[in-house]
Order: C-alpha cells, then structure tokens, then sequence
C-alpha cells in the first residue's frame, strides 16, 4: 500500500544507514533500495496507484523458459498455461472461448500446411482464441485495438517476447482493419513471422466472425476445395439460424481468400438422402 510504503521510508533510511537490514536483503542492492522507494512511492502518488502487487516471477525465469523452449526440450504448453490464465484473471466468457478455438482449429487444420504452420502457430492461434475479446474489459468500442495493447504490454510467464508480439498483433487484427506488412507493429518481426501472423489472424478472423453471435451451437465448415474456390459448408439449420454470423464471415473472409490464392463461398450442406 502506498501508505505503508511511506511509513517505512524512515526506517530504511535508517537500517540502510546502521547496517540492520534483514539479511535477505542483499549488500549490493542496499545502495539503490533508498532511492528505489522513493521513486516507487513519487510514481505510485503521481499515477493515484494505491497498492501494487508483487510478482511471483523474475527476469531469471523467463530466460530459463526462453532457453527451455529454443532447446527443444520442452513442448510450448507454456503458451496455453499462460493465455489460460490471463483469460480467467480477466473473467473472459469461456462458453466463447471454446466455440472460437473449435471452429478456428477446423480451419487451422484444413490451411495449415498450404500456409506452411506449425504446431508453434497452432498453439498461438489458441491462444490468441482465449485471448481475442480481452479488449472487452476497456470498452465494446475497438476491442481488437484494446485487446492488442493489453497483450502487448503484459507480463505473460512463459511467452518469449516474439510469441507475445505476434499474439499482440494476432488480436489486433482480428477485426476491423486487415492487416498488411507495412504496418508498424510488423516492423520489429522477422519476415517469417509476419507471414505467420498474418495468417492466423485472417483465421482467426473468420472463427470469431462465424461465432459473432455467442449462440450455443459452434460454427463447424466442411472444407472441400474445388478447382476454382474453397467450399465451405454447414448443417443447413446452423447456416438458417445465423445469418448474421454468415454475413460477418462472408465480409470477413477476404484475408484468408488472398493468402490462399482462391475464393472461399460459405454454403449450406444439401441436407442427406434418407
């Protein structure tokens, strides 16, 4: 609490003077924690900051994840650990959740080796699922902006700086304005993680489009390619029943139709032959 912190600042003054700190507190940090408290605390009045809560996590773990993962000795559950926990701390609809990631893991597997992505991708594109309507909790207004920022400047245990920066921009992009590589925001990425970006945000712009509604039924396409498009077909009560979902996939789709070099036509399925 701030007020605490401003009742100890004699105290510290005073143990860092006569040597009687704790012993935890080690020598060569004395000489900064005055000054560090002082900031701390100017900074905490000057943002009306009235309590800050300590983080469990150093800079130590996150460069033990980073050599764990480079190292290939550990798969990248980190990655759903992570988003999973941010999207109760934040209490995100999970019911939306899961409906998003089904529909976007069907399309995920239909394109992921014609875009060439990998189970990396696969376990982003999840994430950015749990993590697509977090902008919510600023304001139903640019969501995709607020989401974007909230990402991108949390402290996600386990997401090396690149992932956090691809998955910023994964929800970023997820409406409204279609992402392009002359944006800013790809400026620090390397050109292959662009291109992968790029890709799953288009997925992922259509499974939160085909799910705009929150219904209770999962929007699931049959993806059957012909020679001159990408067919697309649902159970002809689902394609009946959401029609606003179809008409914000249909304005949607555009990104992944250029990717993939053809049309995508959503369609209902011809209900079977009994």
């Amino acid at each position: 609490m701030l007020e605490d912190l401003k009742s100890i600042r004699h105290q510290l003054i005073q143990g860092v003077k006569d040597d009687t700190l704790p012993g935890e507190v080690e020598k060569e940090r004395q000489a900064t924690l005055v000054a560090g408290s002082i900031i701390l605390e100017e900074v905490m009045a000057a943002l009306n900051i009235q309590s800050l809560r300590v983080c469990p996590s150093a800079l130590r773990e996150g460069i033990v994840f980073d050599r764990i993962e480079t190292s290939g000795r550990l798969p990248l559950q980190p990655i759903r650990a992570s988003s999973s926990s941010m999207a109760k701390r934040f209490n995100l609809n999970q019911g939306q959740i899961q409906r998003v990631s089904t529909t976007a893991e069907h399309i995920f597997n239909a394109y992921a080796e014609a875009l060439q992505l990998n189970e990396e991708a696969h376990r982003l594109l999840l994430a950015a699922c749990q993590l697509h309507e977090i902008g919510l909790t600023i304001s139903h207004k640019k969501i995709h902006l607020h989401g974007g920022y909230i990402i991108e400047h949390s402290n996600l245990t386990g997401i090396t700086q690149r992932q956090q920066q691809m998955l910023a921009a994964m929800v970023r992009f997820h409406r409204k304005t279609k992402p392009s590589p002359k944006d800013a925001v790809f400026k620090v990425m390397r050109s292959s993680d662009v291109d992968t970006t790029i890709s799953l945000a288009a997925i992922l712009r259509l499974a939160a489009a085909l799910n705009r509604t929150k219904g209770s039924t999962t929007a699931i396409p049959t993806i059957v390619e012909r020679k001159t498009a990408w067919h697309w077909f649902f159970e002809q009560d689902w394609y009946e029943q959401h029609e606003v979902c179809v008409w914000n996939a249909n304005h949607e789709k555009l990104p992944l139709s250029k990717l993939l070099g053809k049309a995508i036509l959503l369609k209902p399925a011809k209900p079977s032959k009994k």
